[in-house]
Protein backbone atom coordinates (compact mmCIF):
# COMPACT_ATOMS: atom_id res chain seq x y z
CA UNK A 1 0.00 0.00 0.00
CA UNK A 2 2.72 2.47 0.92
CA UNK A 3 4.43 1.66 -2.32
CA UNK A 4 1.51 2.65 -4.63
CA UNK A 5 1.08 6.02 -2.26
CA UNK A 6 4.71 6.46 -2.90
CA UNK A 7 4.38 6.53 -6.67
CA UNK A 8 1.69 8.85 -6.55
CA UNK A 9 2.66 11.82 -8.33
CA UNK A 10 1.88 14.59 -5.71
CA UNK A 11 0.03 18.08 -7.75
CA UNK A 12 0.86 21.33 -6.71
CA UNK A 13 -2.91 21.57 -4.75
CA UNK A 14 -1.36 18.80 -3.13
CA UNK A 15 1.70 20.09 -2.21
CA UNK A 16 0.10 23.13 -1.05
CA UNK A 17 -2.66 21.29 1.37
CA UNK A 18 0.04 19.35 2.64
CA UNK A 19 2.06 22.66 3.16
CA UNK A 20 -1.17 23.69 5.21
CA UNK A 21 -2.05 20.61 7.21
CA UNK A 22 1.63 20.50 8.43
CA UNK A 23 2.20 24.10 9.44
CA UNK A 24 -1.46 24.56 11.14
CA UNK A 25 -0.66 20.96 13.02
CA UNK A 26 2.47 22.07 14.25
CA UNK A 27 1.03 25.55 15.36
CA UNK A 28 -2.05 23.45 16.77
CA UNK A 29 0.28 21.30 18.89
CA UNK A 30 2.30 24.28 19.96
CA UNK A 31 -0.88 25.53 21.52
CA UNK A 32 -0.98 21.91 23.28
CA UNK A 33 2.55 22.14 25.29
CA UNK A 34 3.28 26.38 25.36
CA UNK A 35 -0.12 27.87 25.15
CA UNK A 36 -1.02 29.95 22.21
CA UNK A 37 1.68 31.93 20.01
CA UNK A 38 0.38 34.94 18.82
CA UNK A 39 3.99 35.42 16.20
CA UNK A 40 3.05 31.72 14.74
CA UNK A 41 -0.57 32.14 14.71
CA UNK A 42 -0.10 35.38 12.19
CA UNK A 43 2.37 33.12 10.36
CA UNK A 44 0.16 30.80 9.89
CA UNK A 45 -3.44 33.53 9.10
CA UNK A 46 -1.49 34.89 6.52
CA UNK A 47 -0.55 31.47 4.79
CA UNK A 48 -4.45 30.17 5.67
CA UNK A 49 -5.32 33.55 3.97
CA UNK A 50 -3.54 33.35 0.93
CA UNK A 51 -2.65 29.98 -0.09
CA UNK A 52 -6.44 28.77 -0.56
CA UNK A 53 -6.78 31.48 -2.66
CA UNK A 54 -3.98 29.97 -5.24
CA UNK A 55 -5.42 26.90 -4.33
CA UNK A 56 -9.21 26.52 -3.34
CA UNK A 57 -9.18 22.58 -3.06
CA UNK A 58 -6.01 22.63 -1.09
CA UNK A 59 -7.88 24.87 1.80
CA UNK A 60 -10.64 22.19 1.74
CA UNK A 61 -8.51 19.09 1.82
CA UNK A 62 -6.41 20.91 4.44
CA UNK A 63 -9.79 21.32 6.82
CA UNK A 64 -11.04 17.82 6.19
CA UNK A 65 -7.72 15.99 7.94
CA UNK A 66 -7.21 18.65 10.19
CA UNK A 67 -10.55 18.63 11.72
CA UNK A 68 -10.05 14.83 11.06
CA UNK A 69 -7.42 14.75 13.05
CA UNK A 70 -7.82 17.89 15.94
CA UNK A 71 -11.61 18.12 15.78
CA UNK A 72 -12.86 20.87 17.38
CA UNK A 73 -9.26 21.73 18.63
CA UNK A 74 -8.89 23.00 15.02
CA UNK A 75 -12.53 24.08 14.82
CA UNK A 76 -12.97 26.60 17.26
CA UNK A 77 -8.95 27.90 17.44
CA UNK A 78 -9.63 31.40 17.49
CA UNK A 79 -7.09 34.45 17.91
CA UNK A 80 -6.13 35.22 21.60
CA UNK A 81 -5.11 38.98 22.23
CA UNK A 82 -4.35 40.44 25.72
CA UNK A 83 -6.46 36.70 27.10
CA UNK A 84 -9.77 38.06 24.77
CA UNK A 85 -10.38 35.37 22.40
CA UNK A 86 -11.63 36.82 18.79
CA UNK A 87 -13.91 34.36 16.99
CA UNK A 88 -11.40 33.71 13.61
CA UNK A 89 -11.05 30.55 14.07
CA UNK A 90 -8.45 28.00 11.89
CA UNK A 91 -11.66 26.52 10.13
CA UNK A 92 -12.58 29.82 9.31
CA UNK A 93 -9.70 31.32 7.79
CA UNK A 94 -8.92 28.39 5.24
CA UNK A 95 -12.44 28.38 4.48
CA UNK A 96 -12.66 32.02 4.08
CA UNK A 97 -9.45 32.00 1.46
CA UNK A 98 -11.01 28.84 -0.56
CA UNK A 99 -14.58 31.20 -0.95
CA UNK A 100 -12.45 33.95 -2.39
CA UNK A 101 -10.30 32.00 -4.89
CA UNK A 102 -13.78 29.85 -5.99
CA UNK A 103 -14.93 33.51 -6.33
CA UNK A 104 -11.70 34.99 -8.49
CA UNK A 105 -12.15 31.67 -10.59
CA UNK A 106 -15.66 32.61 -10.91
CA UNK A 107 -15.09 36.39 -11.95
CA UNK A 108 -12.24 34.78 -14.72
CA UNK A 109 -14.97 32.60 -16.20
CA UNK A 110 -13.54 29.19 -15.11
CA UNK A 111 -16.27 28.00 -12.93
CA UNK A 112 -19.25 26.90 -14.26
CA UNK A 113 -21.98 28.39 -12.60
CA UNK A 114 -25.27 27.06 -13.03
CA UNK A 115 -27.74 26.83 -9.93
CA UNK A 116 -30.71 25.10 -9.98
CA UNK A 117 -33.95 24.58 -8.02
CA UNK A 118 -32.49 23.21 -4.88
CA UNK A 119 -29.40 25.65 -5.06
CA UNK A 120 -32.38 28.55 -4.40
CA UNK A 121 -33.93 26.29 -1.74
CA UNK A 122 -30.69 26.55 0.14
CA UNK A 123 -30.16 30.31 -0.72
CA UNK A 124 -33.43 31.14 0.64
CA UNK A 125 -32.52 29.60 3.74
CA UNK A 126 -29.16 31.12 4.26
CA UNK A 127 -31.07 34.44 3.71
CA UNK A 128 -33.78 33.57 6.12
CA UNK A 129 -31.36 33.54 8.84
CA UNK A 130 -29.66 36.25 8.06
CA UNK A 131 -33.56 38.16 8.33
CA UNK A 132 -33.65 36.09 11.54
CA UNK A 133 -30.49 37.29 12.96
CA UNK A 134 -31.48 40.75 12.23
CA UNK A 135 -34.88 41.15 13.66
CA UNK A 136 -33.55 38.84 16.68
CA UNK A 137 -30.81 41.24 17.88
CA UNK A 138 -33.06 44.44 17.18
CA UNK A 139 -36.53 43.95 17.90
CA UNK A 140 -36.34 40.88 19.74
CA UNK A 141 -33.19 41.99 21.72
CA UNK A 142 -31.77 38.71 22.56
CA UNK A 143 -28.32 38.37 23.74
CA UNK A 144 -25.69 38.75 20.46
CA UNK A 145 -23.05 36.03 20.45
CA UNK A 146 -25.51 33.19 20.52
CA UNK A 147 -27.77 34.72 18.00
CA UNK A 148 -24.51 35.61 16.11
CA UNK A 149 -23.54 31.68 16.44
CA UNK A 150 -26.74 30.70 15.21
CA UNK A 151 -26.63 32.59 12.11
CA UNK A 152 -22.45 31.53 11.24
CA UNK A 153 -23.63 27.92 12.01
CA UNK A 154 -26.11 28.15 10.14
CA UNK A 155 -25.43 30.28 6.95
CA UNK A 156 -21.71 30.26 7.11
CA UNK A 157 -20.28 26.98 7.13
CA UNK A 158 -23.12 25.66 4.83
CA UNK A 159 -21.57 27.66 1.94
CA UNK A 160 -19.49 24.27 1.66
CA UNK A 161 -22.16 22.96 -0.52
CA UNK A 162 -21.52 25.02 -3.17
CA UNK A 163 -17.65 25.20 -2.68
CA UNK A 164 -17.45 21.58 -3.01
CA UNK A 165 -19.90 21.53 -5.60
CA UNK A 166 -18.39 23.93 -7.61
CA UNK A 167 -14.35 22.64 -7.14
CA UNK A 168 -14.95 18.94 -7.61
CA UNK A 169 -15.65 18.68 -11.30
CA UNK A 170 -13.77 15.85 -12.21
CA UNK A 171 -13.12 12.26 -11.27
CA UNK A 172 -8.74 12.78 -10.26
CA UNK A 173 -10.15 15.76 -7.92
CA UNK A 174 -12.40 13.54 -6.26
CA UNK A 175 -9.49 10.55 -6.06
CA UNK A 176 -7.52 13.26 -4.40
CA UNK A 177 -10.26 14.34 -1.80
CA UNK A 178 -10.66 10.55 -1.27
CA UNK A 179 -7.16 10.16 -0.24
CA UNK A 180 -7.01 12.90 1.51
CA UNK A 181 -10.17 11.40 3.61
CA UNK A 182 -8.31 8.51 3.82
CA UNK A 183 -5.23 9.86 5.48
CA UNK A 184 -7.29 11.51 8.06
CA UNK A 185 -9.31 8.45 8.83
CA UNK A 186 -5.82 6.63 9.00
CA UNK A 187 -4.79 9.23 11.94
CA UNK A 188 -7.36 8.48 13.85
CA UNK A 189 -6.51 4.96 14.54
CA UNK A 190 -4.07 6.38 16.57
CA UNK A 191 -6.55 7.60 19.35
CA UNK A 192 -8.32 4.24 19.03
CA UNK A 193 -4.96 2.94 20.07
CA UNK A 194 -4.22 5.55 22.85
CA UNK A 195 -7.31 4.63 24.13
CA UNK A 196 -7.40 0.68 24.12
CA UNK A 197 -3.78 1.34 25.68
CA UNK A 198 -4.38 3.96 28.71
CA UNK A 199 -8.31 2.77 29.62
CA UNK A 200 -9.52 6.15 28.62
CA UNK A 201 -9.35 7.99 25.00
CA UNK A 202 -8.04 11.12 24.30
CA UNK A 203 -10.13 14.49 24.95
CA UNK A 204 -13.00 12.07 26.59
CA UNK A 205 -13.45 13.73 29.59
CA UNK A 206 -14.84 16.76 27.69
CA UNK A 207 -18.29 14.40 27.01
CA UNK A 208 -18.62 12.54 30.34
CA UNK A 209 -21.12 9.55 31.31
CA UNK A 210 -23.79 9.35 32.61
CA UNK A 211 -23.18 5.38 33.62
CA UNK A 212 -20.46 3.57 34.45
CA UNK A 213 -16.82 2.86 32.33
CA UNK A 214 -15.07 5.18 30.26
CA UNK A 215 -14.75 6.07 26.50
CA UNK A 216 -11.63 4.83 24.35
CA UNK A 217 -12.56 7.15 21.81
CA UNK A 218 -13.94 10.76 22.04
CA UNK A 219 -17.26 11.69 20.28
CA UNK A 220 -15.90 13.66 17.41
CA UNK A 221 -13.85 11.07 16.16
CA UNK A 222 -16.42 8.90 16.59
CA UNK A 223 -18.74 10.47 14.74
CA UNK A 224 -16.32 10.97 11.62
CA UNK A 225 -15.38 7.22 11.80
CA UNK A 226 -18.88 6.74 11.37
CA UNK A 227 -19.40 8.62 8.00
CA UNK A 228 -16.11 6.73 6.91
CA UNK A 229 -16.98 3.18 7.75
CA UNK A 230 -19.96 3.44 5.74
CA UNK A 231 -17.78 4.99 2.74
CA UNK A 232 -15.56 1.68 3.69
CA UNK A 233 -18.30 -0.24 3.49
CA UNK A 234 -19.50 0.72 0.27
CA UNK A 235 -16.33 0.31 -0.93
CA UNK A 236 -16.19 -2.98 -0.37
CA UNK A 237 -19.32 -3.81 -1.77
CA UNK A 238 -18.26 -2.48 -5.60
CA UNK A 239 -14.94 -2.76 -5.94
CA UNK A 240 -11.91 -5.23 -5.37
CA UNK A 241 -8.58 -3.71 -5.58
CA UNK A 242 -6.06 -2.73 -2.94
CA UNK A 243 -8.05 0.17 -1.14
CA UNK A 244 -10.47 -2.77 -0.61
CA UNK A 245 -8.01 -4.81 1.41
CA UNK A 246 -6.84 -1.73 3.48
CA UNK A 247 -10.92 -0.91 3.95
CA UNK A 248 -11.62 -4.77 4.93
CA UNK A 249 -8.52 -4.24 7.60
CA UNK A 250 -9.69 -0.51 9.19
CA UNK A 251 -13.33 -1.29 9.43
CA UNK A 252 -13.26 -3.11 11.94
CA UNK A 253 -10.98 -1.01 14.23
CA UNK A 254 -13.28 1.68 13.46
CA UNK A 255 -16.16 -0.65 14.72
CA UNK A 256 -14.19 -0.62 18.02
CA UNK A 257 -13.63 2.87 18.55
CA UNK A 258 -17.10 3.38 17.65
CA UNK A 259 -18.43 1.16 20.22
CA UNK A 260 -15.71 2.29 22.60
CA UNK A 261 -17.05 6.10 22.47
CA UNK A 262 -20.10 4.52 24.24
CA UNK A 263 -22.22 6.93 22.35
CA UNK A 264 -25.72 5.80 21.79
CA UNK A 265 -26.97 7.43 19.59
CA UNK A 266 -24.66 6.78 17.21
CA UNK A 267 -25.05 3.29 17.31
CA UNK A 268 -28.76 3.72 16.34
CA UNK A 269 -27.61 6.20 13.69
CA UNK A 270 -25.25 3.57 12.15
CA UNK A 271 -27.52 1.07 12.17
CA UNK A 272 -30.43 3.33 10.70
CA UNK A 273 -27.75 3.90 8.28
CA UNK A 274 -26.96 0.44 7.28
CA UNK A 275 -30.49 -0.98 6.99
CA UNK A 276 -31.32 1.90 4.75
CA UNK A 277 -28.03 1.16 2.91
CA UNK A 278 -28.76 -2.91 2.08
CA UNK A 279 -32.72 -1.77 1.33
CA UNK A 280 -31.79 0.85 -1.52
CA UNK A 281 -28.65 -1.43 -3.00
CA UNK A 282 -29.43 -3.32 -6.21
CA UNK A 283 -30.01 -7.19 -5.60
CA UNK A 284 -26.61 -8.30 -6.49
CA UNK A 285 -24.76 -5.69 -4.11
CA UNK A 286 -27.01 -6.93 -1.46
CA UNK A 287 -25.63 -10.08 -1.75
CA UNK A 288 -22.09 -9.26 -1.55
CA UNK A 289 -23.24 -7.34 1.92
CA UNK A 290 -24.79 -10.68 3.52
CA UNK A 291 -21.27 -12.15 2.38
CA UNK A 292 -19.36 -9.04 4.05
CA UNK A 293 -21.05 -9.01 6.86
CA UNK A 294 -20.94 -13.43 7.23
CA UNK A 295 -17.01 -12.91 6.93
CA UNK A 296 -16.58 -10.21 9.47
CA UNK A 297 -19.55 -12.06 11.88
CA UNK A 298 -17.30 -15.30 11.50
CA UNK A 299 -13.75 -14.10 12.74
CA UNK A 300 -15.72 -12.37 15.28
CA UNK A 301 -17.26 -15.45 16.59
CA UNK A 302 -13.61 -17.28 16.60
CA UNK A 303 -11.96 -14.32 18.20
CA UNK A 304 -14.54 -14.23 20.97
CA UNK A 305 -14.61 -17.74 21.34
CA UNK A 306 -11.01 -17.57 21.75
CA UNK A 307 -11.35 -14.77 24.18
CA UNK A 308 -14.16 -16.64 26.55
CA UNK A 309 -11.94 -19.46 26.82
CA UNK A 310 -8.96 -17.50 27.98
CA UNK A 311 -11.12 -15.53 30.36
CA UNK A 312 -12.74 -19.01 31.87
CA UNK A 313 -9.11 -20.51 31.69
CA UNK A 314 -8.26 -17.37 33.95
CA UNK A 315 -10.94 -15.80 35.94
CA UNK A 316 -8.85 -13.85 38.14
CA UNK A 317 -6.83 -12.69 35.51
CA UNK A 318 -6.63 -9.00 34.66
CA UNK A 319 -7.41 -10.06 30.75
CA UNK A 320 -10.60 -11.36 32.55
CA UNK A 321 -11.16 -8.21 35.17
CA UNK A 322 -11.21 -6.35 31.71
CA UNK A 323 -13.18 -8.34 29.53
CA UNK A 324 -16.09 -8.76 31.77
CA UNK A 325 -16.11 -4.78 32.96
CA UNK A 326 -15.84 -3.82 28.69
CA UNK A 327 -19.27 -5.80 28.22
CA UNK A 328 -20.55 -4.63 31.24
CA UNK A 329 -20.19 -1.23 30.39
CA UNK A 330 -21.76 -1.85 26.43
CA UNK A 331 -24.26 -3.95 27.95
CA UNK A 332 -25.23 -0.91 30.50
CA UNK A 333 -25.14 1.71 27.92
CA UNK A 334 -27.33 0.15 25.33
CA UNK A 335 -29.66 -0.78 27.33
CA UNK A 336 -29.67 2.91 28.95
CA UNK A 337 -31.21 3.87 25.49
CA UNK A 338 -34.58 2.85 26.73
CA UNK A 339 -34.09 3.67 30.39
CA UNK A 340 -35.80 7.54 30.73
CA UNK A 341 -34.05 8.09 34.34
CA UNK A 342 -31.09 8.18 32.56
CA UNK A 343 -29.26 11.85 33.34
CA UNK A 344 -28.69 12.56 29.63
CA UNK A 345 -32.03 11.37 28.67
CA UNK A 346 -33.98 12.94 31.22
CA UNK A 347 -32.34 16.50 30.34
CA UNK A 348 -33.26 15.95 26.90
CA UNK A 349 -36.79 15.31 27.49
CA UNK A 350 -37.14 18.41 29.81
CA UNK A 351 -35.71 20.97 27.79
CA UNK A 352 -37.52 19.70 24.36
CA UNK A 353 -40.95 20.03 26.63
CA UNK A 354 -39.90 23.40 27.67
CA UNK A 355 -38.96 24.27 24.43
CA UNK A 356 -42.08 23.59 22.99
CA UNK A 357 -43.44 25.26 25.77
CA UNK A 358 -42.13 28.38 24.42
CA UNK A 359 -42.20 27.60 21.10
CA UNK A 360 -45.94 26.73 20.19
CA UNK A 361 -47.03 30.22 20.68
CA UNK A 362 -45.50 31.25 17.59
CA UNK A 363 -45.66 28.10 15.43
CA UNK A 364 -45.29 29.20 11.90
CA UNK A 365 -42.34 31.88 12.66
CA UNK A 366 -40.29 30.58 15.98
CA UNK A 367 -38.70 32.18 18.57
CA UNK A 368 -35.55 33.72 17.33
CA UNK A 369 -32.00 33.49 17.71
CA UNK A 370 -29.95 34.11 20.77
CA UNK A 371 -33.09 32.74 23.22
CA UNK A 372 -32.88 31.19 26.30
CA UNK A 373 -35.20 28.96 28.11
CA UNK A 374 -35.49 28.33 31.91
CA UNK A 375 -34.86 24.04 33.08
CA UNK A 376 -35.95 23.45 36.76
CA UNK A 377 -35.33 19.52 37.35
CA UNK A 378 -35.29 19.59 41.25
CA UNK A 379 -31.64 19.55 42.08
CA UNK A 380 -30.86 21.15 38.06
CA UNK A 381 -31.89 24.71 37.47
CA UNK A 382 -30.16 26.82 34.33
CA UNK A 383 -31.10 28.39 31.08
CA UNK A 384 -30.18 27.17 28.21
CA UNK A 385 -29.96 28.68 25.20
CA UNK A 386 -32.54 27.07 22.25
CA UNK A 387 -29.79 26.65 19.86
CA UNK A 388 -28.06 24.16 22.76
CA UNK A 389 -30.79 21.69 22.98
CA UNK A 390 -29.75 18.73 21.66
CA UNK A 391 -31.75 18.22 19.06
CA UNK A 392 -30.32 20.10 15.58
CA UNK A 393 -33.78 19.56 13.77
CA UNK A 394 -35.33 20.94 16.88
CA UNK A 395 -33.44 24.00 17.57
CA UNK A 396 -34.16 25.11 13.53
CA UNK A 397 -37.31 24.15 14.19
CA UNK A 398 -38.12 26.12 17.21
CA UNK A 399 -36.12 29.16 16.41
CA UNK A 400 -37.18 29.57 12.27
CA UNK A 401 -40.61 28.11 12.68
CA UNK A 402 -42.15 26.44 9.78
CA UNK A 403 -40.76 28.16 7.05
CA UNK A 404 -36.95 27.71 8.40
CA UNK A 405 -36.98 23.65 8.59
CA UNK A 406 -39.53 23.94 5.71
CA UNK A 407 -36.79 25.13 3.67
CA UNK A 408 -33.95 22.79 5.03
CA UNK A 409 -36.28 19.88 4.72
CA UNK A 410 -37.27 20.65 0.99
CA UNK A 411 -33.94 20.97 0.23
CA UNK A 412 -32.69 17.58 1.49
CA UNK A 413 -35.67 16.07 -0.42
CA UNK A 414 -34.51 17.67 -3.39
CA UNK A 415 -31.12 16.35 -2.89
CA UNK A 416 -31.89 12.66 -2.03
CA UNK A 417 -34.53 12.19 -4.82
CA UNK A 418 -32.20 13.88 -7.49
CA UNK A 419 -29.48 11.20 -6.57
CA UNK A 420 -31.58 8.28 -6.09
CA UNK A 421 -33.66 9.20 -8.76
CA UNK A 422 -30.26 9.65 -11.18
CA UNK A 423 -29.81 7.62 -14.35
CA UNK A 424 -26.60 7.05 -15.58
CA UNK A 425 -26.14 6.60 -19.26
CA UNK A 426 -23.21 4.55 -17.90
CA UNK A 427 -22.96 2.98 -14.82
CA UNK A 428 -19.28 2.81 -13.12
CA UNK A 429 -18.45 1.09 -10.37
CA UNK A 430 -16.87 4.55 -8.84
CA UNK A 431 -20.61 6.40 -9.48
CA UNK A 432 -22.45 4.00 -7.28
CA UNK A 433 -19.83 4.00 -4.62
CA UNK A 434 -20.54 7.98 -4.53
CA UNK A 435 -24.20 7.58 -4.55
CA UNK A 436 -24.29 4.72 -1.82
CA UNK A 437 -21.81 6.82 -0.10
CA UNK A 438 -23.14 10.28 0.00
CA UNK A 439 -26.79 8.87 0.83
CA UNK A 440 -25.82 6.72 3.59
CA UNK A 441 -23.83 9.26 5.87
CA UNK A 442 -27.11 11.14 4.71
CA UNK A 443 -28.86 8.56 6.46
CA UNK A 444 -26.29 8.57 9.22
CA UNK A 445 -26.84 12.21 10.22
CA UNK A 446 -30.67 12.87 9.71
CA UNK A 447 -31.00 10.34 12.92
CA UNK A 448 -27.58 11.54 14.60
CA UNK A 449 -28.87 14.93 14.59
CA UNK A 450 -31.80 14.07 16.32
CA UNK A 451 -29.77 13.88 19.64
CA UNK A 452 -26.82 16.10 19.84
CA UNK A 453 -26.40 20.13 18.39
CA UNK A 454 -24.44 19.00 15.39
CA UNK A 455 -25.77 22.06 12.88
CA UNK A 456 -24.87 24.46 15.85
CA UNK A 457 -21.26 22.92 15.85
CA UNK A 458 -18.79 23.62 13.19
CA UNK A 459 -16.84 20.32 13.79
CA UNK A 460 -19.17 18.25 12.58
CA UNK A 461 -21.59 20.03 10.48
CA UNK A 462 -19.09 20.56 8.40
CA UNK A 463 -18.87 16.39 7.59
CA UNK A 464 -22.90 17.44 6.90
CA UNK A 465 -22.67 20.16 4.23
CA UNK A 466 -19.16 18.85 2.50
CA UNK A 467 -21.31 15.64 1.97
CA UNK A 468 -23.89 17.51 0.28
CA UNK A 469 -22.24 19.22 -2.05
CA UNK A 470 -20.45 16.01 -2.86
CA UNK A 471 -24.41 14.66 -3.90
CA UNK A 472 -24.95 17.91 -5.66
CA UNK A 473 -22.19 17.14 -7.88
CA UNK A 474 -22.74 13.47 -8.39
CA UNK A 475 -26.25 13.73 -9.83
CA UNK A 476 -25.13 17.39 -11.74
CA UNK A 477 -22.54 15.08 -13.55
CA UNK A 478 -18.72 14.25 -13.30
CA UNK A 479 -16.71 15.06 -16.12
Amino acid sequence: MFKRLLAIRISQESLAAILLIALFSAFILINFNFGFNLFFYIIIALLGLTVPVVYPRAGIYAIIVLTLIFAKFFTLQGLIIDDFEYKLFLIDLLFLASLFGLFLRALAGKINLQLRRVDFILLAFLFLNLVYFIVSVTYLQTFFHPAFSSLKNYAFYPLLYFVVYLLFENREQWKRLFKFTIVGATAIIGFIVYGLITGQGLWTEITPLTTSGSRILDFDHAFYLSAIFLIGLVYLLFKKDWLTKYFYIVLPIFAIGIIGSLMRHLWLALFVALVLLYLVLYQQRKQIFRKVFAKYLAVALMIFSVIFLLVNLLPFSKMSADYFSVQTNVAERLVSISDTSDTSIAWRNTVWEGVWKEYKQSLVLGMGFGRQIYIDMGGYRDYVEVRNIHNSWLAIFAQMGLIGIGLLAWFLFEITRKVLGKKQAVVTKNLQIIKFSTMSILALCLVAFLFQPYLEANFFSWLFWINLGLARRYYEGIV
